[in-house]
């Protein structure tokens, strides 16, 4: 949809139609495409298109191809408040836009308006909440979160209780303030 019109029905968005994911913010949105094409729109305030523009109070208002990595086909993508965390399909964790709380795990809190690759992991899943966000690494399965807490020192926090009792992670979701986990026993 081309404007800022508040609607009570579902309108399409935009004319294509093989979308296999979206993921949805407080202002912005995220969709990945059938070919592994990552589309956004919504605000930029904080740089949650990654596309390193600011559009000020001037939202983008329909779905626009983001070439935020070259080359990258993306798998998942997952959206919080105001940042963004997304996987290609090998695997790699990018994030991007803000970073007030360290949820974007390069371990400052500057807000970033381009990707920024998170360490040299593989990860399987990804949520990003309010101001956190957490993933599942796919060689060991354990949950780590990106965050820097209340002590305003980044930390990654990894779930080595749910690995030692022979669980494996197969599910995470988020909220406003808090991340969920679901174990499945092996």
């Amino acid at each position: 949809v081309s404007d800022q019109t508040n609607r009570s029905s579902p309108v399409q968005v935009g004319v294509l139609n093989t979308w296999t994911q979206i993921a949805s913010g407080l202002s912005h949105a995220l969709a990945i495409k059938s070919t592994g094409l990552l589309y956004g729109w919504g605000s930029t305030v904080y740089g949650q298109l990654g596309n390193s523009i600011y559009y000020g109070n001037n939202p983008q208002p329909v779905p626009q191809v983001l070439n935020v990595v070259n080359p990258a086909s993306w798998a998942s993508a997952s959206v919080g408040d105001s940042h963004v965390a997304v996987i290609t399909n090998t695997g790699a964790l990018y994030t991007w836009g803000s970073n007030l709380a360290g949820q974007l795990g390069d371990g400052t809190t500057t807000n970033n308006y381009s990707p920024i690759h998170i360490g040299t992991s593989s990860w399987s899943m990804v949520s990003a909440g309010n101001a956190h966000t957490a993933g599942l690494l796919t060689s060991s399965g354990a949950l780590n979160t990106l965050t820097n807490g209340s002590t305003g020192v980044f930390t990654v926090m990894q779930n080595t209780l749910g690995n030692a009792y022979g669980n494996v992670d197969s599910s995470i979701t988020r909220s406003e303030e808090h991340t969920s986990e679901l174990q499945s026993r092996s």
